[in-house]
């Protein structure tokens, strides 16, 4: 006797090796947050591969605009991608690191990435738009409402005259100047006849007007004319001008 079996569709042989690469569904995402210059910076990037097994790169760049206008301001070098042979379409990922360069303090900028083979060509580019923001820095040093006020009054030569001078201050934190003068003249003209040395001050940093008080003497030079009246005029100055 002789028994037959039939088994369907138990073998198939492997095709042909892929001849040709494609990407799709590349989702570049940078980990979101506000950062300060010099950080590491997560990013992950999944995509879809089929073709050949052979090299690629994913070229990174910062920049800033609204959708879908994108202006760069910096590209990271290249970096080194190997694409491994698949037949049909396969999920991949790729995830590392930026270190963040010298960026606007405060701005917002969006990433931009290029993934791309390097023999069999093609490429894929996706941006994440609004990605991170920059840590605002102090805003320019300023002073305003500066109020200086000696004490009035009759003095002899060699007195001590009171002064107070309130104002108010935003920047970063710095030293500065406070020179005082004496004069004469009737406003707006003066007539310098006295500058006492600088007096130092301290600025604390503030990203905001905050107010400020400097109090202190005078002591009136011997070198003063009898019976003269004068005025004081006072300069409040920042290292930085």
């Amino acid at each position: 006797d002789i028994f037959t079996e039939y088994l369907a569709n138990v073998i198939t042989i492997v095709g042909a090796p892929p001849e040709e690469a494609d990407i799709k569904d590349f989702d570049f995402k940078l980990t979101k947050g506000t950062y300060d210059i010099g950080a590491q910076v997560p990013f992950t990037a999944p995509y879809d591969y089929k073709g050949v097994a052979q090299d690629g790169q994913l070229t990174i760049s910062i920049g800033t605009g609204i959708a879908p206008t994108f202006n760069p301001v910096h590209t990271y070098s290249p970096l080194p991608v190997s694409f491994d042979a698949a037949a049909d379409w396969e999920t991949r990922g790729l995830e590392g690191n930026i270190t963040l360069p010298e960026l606007e303090a405060g701005q917002m900028y969006s990433v931009r990435a290029k993934l791309e083979t390097l023999v069999k060509r093609t490429q894929e580019t996706d941006t994440d738009w609004s990605a991170f923001d920059i840590t605002p820095g102090p805003p320019t040093s300023d002073i305003q409402n500066f109020d200086f006020r000696a004490q009035p009054g009759t003095y002899g030569l060699g007195a001590s005259v009171p002064f107070d001078a309130p104002y108010e201050y935003k920047g970063k934190a710095q030293g500065g100047w406070l020179t005082i003068s004496l004069g004469t003249g009737v406003s707006p003209s003066f007539f310098t006849k006295h500058t006492f040395p600088k007096l130092p001050v301290t600025f604390d940093e503030t990203i905001d007007w905050a107010p400020g008080l400097l109090t202190g003497t005078l002591t009136l030079p011997t070198t003063l004319e009898l019976g003269q009246t004068y005025s004081v005029r006072a300069k409040l100055e920042t290292d930085d001008g």
